[in-house]
């Protein structure tokens, strides 16, 4: 909220009193005021808002003369409207009966007597004429620029979406609790505002609290870094994959997943086996957001999708059937790590053995589990 000050020239001779009409710019009720010197201070206006109107001196008070109507809509009232005439001052009364309305030129407010129902308005002037009417200047227009809004808090906008906003009080932000100095516009913070963790923030400028529809908020934490901008903040927008061998953490563009998936994105909590960097291994995707992390632009050609980290394999290998090298297949196995000359028994082909001829970058979707491994296809014959 604000003040709004008025000052005017209180000097005129003869003025016994200066009538200021106000309302706010663009509206069409007037606030009425009556002083008898400058400047006149209204207190508590809604701040940010343009005002506009008029001021009247006057010199003579005169007799009020007013013109009154005298309403009602029941059929059964029976009264009286008692009220000053305006030429003589002296109490007078019309009689109300039945329903309708007739019209009086009255010094006060006319007062209902016997008939609840029957309602006073003041209208415009009309026909009534004060014997003494009142002396005053012609109207003189005033405008005022937007009343100035009080700071007591500082505004931040949100990153992430570049609106939403929030407002700190001064008093706390400057605390050495909390910051202990005042924020750079334009430069950013980390904040936790409701215990889910630091998200970054750009200062805008100073505000006033009353204005703001949510009012003033108060931090849990503010973290002591300061930001040029909210991409230093924030960090990379990228995809995040957890290893299902060792849980480490790899974080991937966008743009280059897409390139290699033809423009799917990653399902979120799915499992693929895709070489990320210079790792092939199984990844869970658990996370699409910012880091401040290294992010990684290579992604493998290949990408396998499978059910869960069980039933995705670690290694893949080149098979030979054994005694028929024109016969091959590509095989994985759960269970470990396999070696050049090893025979495997597979899933799909129970009965012959495959001799290990070398590890494979990826089988897809034709790759047999292995399920039996021997020292040699010797071994596996028997």
């Amino acid at each position: 909220m604000a003040t709004l000050t008025i000052t005017f020239d209180d000097t005129v001779v003869n003025a016994i009193k200066y009538r200021i009409k106000v309302r706010q710019t663009g509206t069409t009720t007037y606030a009425i005021h009556e002083v008898t010197s400058s400047p006149l201070l209204i207190n508590n206006v809604p701040c940010g808002l343009s005002y506009e109107g008029t001021i009247q001196t006057i010199c003579s008070e005169g007799v009020p003369c007013d013109r009154y109507k005298i309403s009602t809509t029941d059929p059964s009232a029976d009264g009286d409207a008692n009220y000053d005439d305006c030429a003589t001052g002296n109490s007078a009364s019309q009689a109300i009966i039945g329903s309708g309305e007739f019209y009086l030129c009255s010094r006060t407010t006319p007062v209902i007597q016997g008939s609840s129902s029957t309602s006073v308005t003041k209208v415009s002037q009309g026909e009534c004429v004060s014997p003494s009417p009142e002396e005053a200047s012609t109207l003189t227009y005033w405008t005022a620029p937007a009343a100035t809004c009080p700071s007591d808090s500082y505004k931040f906008v949100l990153c992430s979406d570049g609106t939403t906003e929030k407002l700190v009080s001064q008093t706390i932000w400057n605390s050495n609790v909390v910051y202990g100095s005042a924020p750079t516009v334009n430069k950013t913070y980390k904040i936790d505002f409701d215990g889910n963790g630091y998200v970054c923030w750009t200062y805008i400028s100073e505000s006033d609290s009353t204005q703001h529809p949510s009012g003033l908020t108060i931090p849990l934490d503010v973290d002591q870094s300061i930001y040029e901008s909210c991409s230093q903040c924030q960090g990379t927008y990228a995809h995040k994959f957890v290893s299902c061998d060792n849980g480490s953490v790899t974080w991937v563009l966008p743009s280059a997943w897409t390139a290699q998936s033809g423009g799917t994105p990653p399902v979120l909590n799915s499992v693929y086996r895709v070489s990320l960097g210079n790792n092939t291994a199984c990844y869970t995707h658990t996370d699409t957001g910012y880091t401040t992390t290294a992010v990684t632009s290579q992604v493998g050609s290949t990408i396998d999708p499978y059910d869960n980290c069980a039933t995705c394999p670690d290694n893949f290998y080149y098979l030979e059937k054994c005694g028929d090298p024109n016969t091959t297949l590509t095989g994985y196995y759960l269970s470990g790590t396999l070696t050049l000359g090893q025979a495997v028994r597979v899933l799909d082909y129970p009965t012959d053995c495959w001799q290990v001829m070398g590890s494979a970058s990826s089988g897809g979707n034709l790759a047999v589990e292995i399920t039996n491994v021997y020292n040699d296809c010797s071994s596996c014959a028997v």
